[in-house]
């Protein structure tokens, strides 16, 4: 085909994505409203999470609670006239150690201890904060430049919690039974509970018993110290005055050792805690300072290091009562005076260094030292150990109801041992170790075992265990006893890495993050597939289709357009997100996220093609995806993010949670919470989320499988989507055979002729032209007209390629299938019918006769039962992409695009028919004026008229001059001289192509069609040209009588006598129509026989004429059964 106007010309691929593109692309332009909204909203979102960030940050963190304390430079009490007092008022960096108001004595320190005493601070230096100025709740915030030697202890059970295993049961009293804080206490340790035997449970399977032994003695053992009280020589005891000198003046040292008898005394009550306020106020970590130089204190803290390491190069084992908790990181040697430290060998340790230890405490901050007698206690094995070990702590203890049965003792102990097949006396050594101690802590105190925990409680029973294994085979190698003290193998100290000053932050993106943005990065899913679906529900699609759009390009365009936007939005969301300086963007690396968002972009728009495949309503479509929306986001959060957790605890199988994540919005989210998890890590660790470094090398970072995931994903439901919408009718014309795949690679030869779709509608027609019900279909050519049934020869007997036709049908059938209880109807039987080039074609019938739907079928929009039809030699259902090229569409509804003018409309359409240039705007400007549009060619189509919109559709159809136009009631709504205006247009037109017109108008079908055919009940009655069948239809005359009503039976006789064979065909009031048989009446005769008759008869009036082409219709529809007189 050349380029000529005179001819169609198909257009490809290139042609069809450069029309759509720029249809597009004012569509868009129009639309701006819409697409700004979709853009901003990121900003929106960004925004809202701002603001909820600052309410938290100004409601809740901003609470000195969560920062390091800062000095108080100016304080007010309670009592007293003078209430105030102001730092500059002392000259001093710091207020002095105590001051007075009226009589009254008080430290400002105490405003940096948990009590106060009545002192507030008015006024903060927010340039000077360090732990000295912190309570104990704000420690942890402050700078730890140099960290302190950190001890290991052991976690020595309080007294009256101690088990007793081994021992008499009542060694420290009977215990609790209810209320662990109001124990009772008897007598074995009345004068020292403190020293009530702290019990290790131990077990070894070793062969040798001596082997066995040597390691059980070797935990057990008590030092060999020899009574150092009169050696002013002992390291030990210089240490301690040394620290005792540097930690004070004469007057705290008296008040310490006021403090220290007390303490002294309540030990050796029967109150039996341990851990009770005395009544005096402890002195916070602060206060034990003031007036030491940093030099002093470091040197202090020198010494006190040394003296932890002689004490337990002397004593042995340490142990401490200190909770379990957190923030246990910080200085352990400050933990305050309600915290009790234990040596663990008194057996043979001197007075004087017992009192030296104790005294100690109360000056160097750690509380007294304390002996305590220890009990190894040997069990069963492994599992026994760990049974008694978790049963005796609080929530062990009641989850095994210990409690409330038996004795009722809540039972601990320090710790467990198992030795298993370890045997220091076999060859080289076998050392073979399993430590285990209990976490928890006594649930009415409300302790919390920490992650810090094992650094104290493993360590120093690893340090037991090897030493008592060392010692043991030292021994065995020398033959000889040695002290343990001398044993070459100890555990020193652990130390905290130094750290920064930090604050509390909550960053409200990590944490719900995952659940918002899951939100945010799917809100374009229901735009976009409502869109998609919009177009459907308004036949835009189709009518684009039959101008020769194909698949591909409209996909091709729509999804690249979607993916810019997506593109566009992702870059948004990170953008806003730096802008507003959410922490969820700005600790994680742009690119890794900007690729997670594309490649999930990918998958939502496959699911979008998928959404519109399946839906034919746009309100419908838009309603599952917001509602899709929201629902995925909070089962995120409150299903696959407990999963997640549960997966990394090692508590969820890494199968079932892939199963879950294989829903893409579970993917989508599973990849936030991975970004919140390393944005969560790099606001607490000072360093930068994720990067494609861990992306690529870290096994625990599953971003880069998700990654894959929604690439496979993207594939796999984009090609289910396209399958779906080519095969399945739901408003986007005929679907194909659902093994087309097949065909198109030439596996399988497609069907001939007939449905591609399915078999259920033509097995509702017998081969015997049967319906299910036993209903003869009128399909017998013995049963048609003879105008008919020549038509029907004509066309069956046309051949492929030869034909001047340029639409043949070839008892082309369809029947809808039973639905609601109804039968199966007949709409189309077994039409046969040739139309030639350059003809024009009408198609006349009653509502409900099956025009629309041999329409339909030629079209496209739904497929035959049976029979074959070609258009220009193509078969009809296998070659309707080719077809759509030479195809011309003017619908019975106008199916425009409200935003387009005119001259864009018709643009759009010729260059699907591959104009181009000054050929383009040659046929637009003629096409417009043809149909009297050119001076409003750029007015939007949504500001015209309806006869306007139908004129503009009749020019679209005759766009690019195509070689076969359907036009379906082309005048409707048009004024009478538009009407004969668009019918020469339309005469125009014909002359170079197969026109077939559909139309209730019998004058336009008298003025247009070459010939017409009157449809009535799914069958062609006649065929013919419109004097044919005038002629044909026409033997009568028809007499039209107007005169009085009682003399309706005069008439009557009167054209009985006039023509036998008269029929009266219309009676109202004194109206009546008759036919006369030409055969039986002589025009002249019955002008003189009425006009004779007028006086008796009284006519009025009256009148004579042939048969007109709508009395013709009437007349066919009559004969064929159908009730005519809504039609008269």
């Amino acid at each position: 085909m050349d380029g000529s106007r005179g001819q169609t010309v198909s257009s490809g691929f290139r042609e069809q994505t450069r029309a759509l593109l720029l249809k597009n692309a004012v569509l868009q332009k129009r639309n701006y409203c819409t697409n700004i909204c979709i853009v901003i909203t990121p900003l929106i979102f960004s925004l809202v999470i701002l603001g909820i960030q600052f309410a938290i940050d100004t409601l809740f963190l901003s609470n000195d609670d969560f920062k390091c304390g800062c000095q108080c430079t100016k304080l007010k009490v309670r009592w007293g006239t003078k209430k105030e007092f102001d730092l500059q008022d002392y000259g001093g960096e710091d207020f002095p150690d105590t001051l007075e108001a009226d009589g009254v004595k008080f430290r400002p320190t105490d405003l940096y201890s948990e009590n106060t005493r009545g002192i507030s601070c008015l006024l903060k230096n927010k340039n000077k904060c360090a732990s000295k100025y912190s309570t104990a709740s704000q420690v942890a915030w402050c700078p730890l430049e140099s960290p302190n030697q950190i001890q290991p202890t052991l976690q020595m059970p309080k007294s009256q919690y101690r088990a007793t295993d081994g021992l008499d049961a009542n060694a420290c009293g009977k215990g609790h039974s209810g209320d662990p804080r109001n124990p009772t206490k008897e007598a074995h340790y009345a004068d020292d509970p403190a020293r009530c035997p702290a019990t290790l449970l131990v077990s070894s399977n070793t062969a040798s018993a001596a082997a066995k032994q040597s390691l059980l003695d070797g935990l057990g053992e008590p030092s060999q110290l020899t009574d150092v009280s009169g050696d002013s020589e002992n390291p030990l005891l210089a240490m301690i005055e040394e620290l005792n000198k540097l930690t004070g003046s004469d007057q705290e040292a008296a008040a310490a050792a006021n403090k220290t008898s007390t303490r002294r005394q309540r030990l050796a009550s029967n109150d039996g805690d341990g851990d009770q306020d005395d009544g005096e106020d402890d002195k916070s970590m602060q206060s034990r300072f003031e007036g030491m130089t940093m030099e002093s204190i470091q040197q202090m803290f020198s010494l006190s290091s040394q003296m932890w390491s002689a004490i337990r190069s002397e004593v042995g084992q340490l142990g401490t009562t200190l909770e379990r908790g957190i923030t246990r990181f910080t200085q352990i040697e400050l933990s305050g005076d309600d915290v009790d430290f234990y040596y663990a060998k008194c057996d043979k340790l001197p007075e004087s260094l017992k009192t030296a230890l104790f005294d100690l405490g109360t000056n160097s901050g750690t509380g007294p030292l304390l002996c305590v007698d220890k009990n190894v206690h040997e069990t069963s094995g492994f599992d026994a150990m760990r049974r008694m070990l978790y049963n005796g702590y609080g929530y062990g203890a009641m989850e095994s109801n210990t409690i409330k049965r038996g004795s009722g003792v809540i039972r601990q102990y320090v710790g467990a041992i198992d030795f298993a097949d370890a045997d220091p006396s076999a060859k080289g050594g076998k050392f073979n170790l399993d430590i285990m101690y209990n976490g928890t802590t006594i649930e009415e105190e409300g302790g919390d075992g920490g992650p810090q925990s094992y650094w104290r409680d493993l360590t120093e029973l690893q340090n037991m265990a090897t030493r008592s294994f060392v010692k043991a085979s030292i021994e065995r190698v020398s033959g000889s006893k040695i002290r343990g003290d001398h044993v070459p193998a100890r555990y020193m100290y652990t130390r905290e890495m130094p750290k920064q000053g930090t604050s509390l932050r909550l960053e409200f993106s990590t944490f719900l993050g995952p659940l918002f943005y899951t939100w945010l990065l799917q809100i374009l899913l229901p735009i976009m597939a409502g869109q998609m679906v919009q177009e459907k529900e308004n036949r835009l699609r189709v009518i684009m289709r039959m101008h020769g759009l194909g698949d591909g390009a409209y996909w091709l365009i729509n999804l690249g357009y979607w993916l810019v936007m997506h593109m566009l939005y992702s870059a948004m969301v990170l953008g806003f997100g730096h802008m507003v300086n959410i922490s969820f963007f700005t600790m994680n690396d742009s690119g890794v996220m900007y690729m997670g968002f594309l490649m999930f972009s990918l998958v939502q728009m496959a699911t979008a093609v998928f959404i519109t495949s399946i839906f034919s309503n746009a309100r419908s479509a838009s309603t599952f995806c917001v509602v899709l929306l929201l629902a995925t986001g909070l089962l995120g959060e409150f299903l696959v993010s407990p999963y997640i957790e549960s997966h990394e605890k090692g508590n969820f199988p890494s199968a079932a949670l892939w199963i879950v994540q294989l829903i893409p919005s579970f993917g989508l989210y599973r990849m936030l919470w991975e970004f919140a998890q390393y944005s969560f890590l790099g606001v607490y660790t000072n360093e930068f989320g994720i990067t494609w470094d861990i992306v690529s090398s870290d096994n625990s970072c599953h971003v880069a499988p998700l990654l894959g995931l929604f690439a496979l994903e993207t594939a796999v439901i984009m090609l289910v989507s396209l399958y779906v919408d080519q095969t399945f009718a739901t408003g986007g014309g005929v679907p194909k055979h659902w093994l087309f795949p097949l065909h198109m690679m030439g596996i399988l030869k497609p069907p001939s002729g007939g449905s591609l779709l399915a078999d259920d509608m033509s097995s509702s027609i017998g081969p015997s032209g049967m319906d299910v019900e036993g209903k003869v279909l009128n399909r017998q050519k013995s049963a048609d007209t003879d105008d008919v049934a020549e038509a029907r020869l004509h066309a069956e007997s046309q051949s492929l390629g030869s034909t001047e036709c340029a639409i043949v049908m070839k008892q082309i059938s369809m029947c809808y299938p039973a639905r609601g209880g109804m039968p199966p109807k007949v709409a189309c039987d077994s039409l046969s019918l040739a139309i030639e080039r350059g003809e024009c074609f009408g198609l006349l019938g009653p509502n409900g006769a099956g025009k629309s739907t041999v329409i339909n079928m030629l079209t496209g929009l739904m497929s035959q039962t049976s029979g074959t039809a070609y258009v220009e030699n193509m078969e009809l259902g296998l070659q309707m992409t080719d077809i759509y090229k030479l195809m011309g569409v003017c619908p019975q509804h106008d199916l425009l695009w409200p935003t387009l003018t005119a001259a864009e409309h018709l643009n759009f359409y010729g260059r699907l028919k591959k104009l181009v240039g000054a050929e383009l705007k040659a046929a637009v400007d003629e096409g417009l004026a043809a149909v009297n549009l050119l001076n409003v060619a750029n007015k939007r189509v949504g500001e015209f008229s309806g006869g306007m919109k139908r004129r503009l559709s009749v020019a679209i159809s005759l766009m690019g001059k195509p070689k076969v136009v359907y036009m379906d009631e082309p005048s409707t709504g048009l004024d009478p001289a538009s009407r004969k205006a668009l019918w020469k247009v339309i005469k125009a037109a014909k002359k170079n192509t197969c026109m077939i017109l559909t139309t209730h108008s019998m004058e336009e079908a008298g003025e247009l069609c070459d010939r017409l055919g009157i449809f009535v009940g799914g069958k062609m009655q006649c065929v013919g040209s419109p004097r044919e069948l005038t002629s044909r239809y026409g033997g009568f005359l028809i007499l039209n009588i107007l005169g009085p009503a009682e003399m309706m039976d005069s008439v009557s006789n009167f054209m009985r006598s006039l023509a036998r064979g008269a029929r009266r065909t219309y009676a109202l009031g004194g109206l009546s129509k008759w036919e006369i048989p030409l055969s039986e009446a002589n025009l002249s005769a019955t002008f003189s026989a009425i006009e004779g008759a007028k006086s008796t008869l009284k006519i009025d009036d009256w009148s004579v004429s042939n048969l007109t082409l709508e009395e013709v219709f009437i007349k066919v529809c009559r004969d064929a059964g159908i009730d005519t007189g809504s039609i008269d």
